[in-house]
């Protein structure tokens, strides 16, 4: 694809903004579970700032924010939200700021603190630990794009990870594009926010759902996650600007 821009110039331009600019992140249940993952790819990620798209380079981004002391509150909203889902965390820590080879969760229970490193975490909360990095990755990205969130996360989580969805452009951390098939999950953000796909003439088509449907969620009487069952949302007919995929 960057084969057909016509210049260098807009090359680098392409290649800046897909790698640095853009995060897609599609994170299996094998995230973070590998202390060595690092040593994957290492000299091509260590060219592109930022978490990258499989998470493998999770403890370098894990020091970057550890060791960015003009924004000391990234490390405190981290810690809270990873608290919500499990109360006893009092801690996420790496085992070396140097040259780290593992992250530790400390624990509190029954009056005592006992350490378990980050991957014999169960597959929920690392996934949902690995979200957390992407929202918070230093330096931030323009656009951060999931595939699925929900997966493999405690249902009970789910709202808390919508809030931190919902929060990131607000606080200049990236704009969220993302995908669900979740009804759940869908009911923590506002209709005008949801986009319809579908199929047309053979071409993937995207945009606004129906003024119908819109309105019926807002006057209550179907909620987001019935666009998802009950009354499958269907594309604004006034929106023109369908693009192909």
């Amino acid at each position: 694809m960057l084969g057909r821009f016509p210049s260098l110039q807009h090359v680098v331009f392409a290649y800046a903004a897909l790698s640095t600019g853009i995060g897609y992140y599609h994170f299996p249940s094998t995230a973070l579970a590998l202390p060595d993952a690092t040593q994957h790819g290492q000299s091509l990620l260590q060219k592109i700032p930022g978490l990258s798209d499989t998470a493998a380079n999770y403890l370098e981004v894990m020091r970057q924010i550890t060791q960015d002391f003009r924004h000391p509150e990234t490390r405190k909203s981290l810690l809270a939200s990873i608290r919500m889902v499990n109360p006893s965390i009092v801690s996420v820590a790496l085992d070396s700021l140097t040259s780290p080879g593992r992250a530790v969760i400390a624990h509190e229970a029954a009056g005592r603190v006992f350490e378990l490193r980050l991957e014999q975490e169960s597959d929920g909360l690392r996934r949902f630990y690995a979200h957390l990095l992407a929202l918070y990755q230093t330096p931030p990205k323009v656009c951060l794009v999931f595939e699925e969130p929900e997966n493999a996360i405690f249902p009970g989580a789910l709202s808390v990870l919508a809030e931190e969805f919902i929060a990131a452009p607000r606080e200049e951390r990236g704009q969220v594009i993302l995908t669900t098939h979740n009804p759940k999950f869908l009911d923590s953000f506002d209709v005008d926010n949801v986009r319809a796909v579908e199929m047309r003439d053979g071409k993937t088509v995207g945009g606004g759902v129906s003024k119908e449907q819109c309105q019926a969620v807002k006057d209550k009487l179907l909620t987001t996650g019935e666009l998802l069952t009950s009354d499958v949302a269907r594309l604004d007919e006034d929106v023109q600007a369908h693009q192909p995929a």
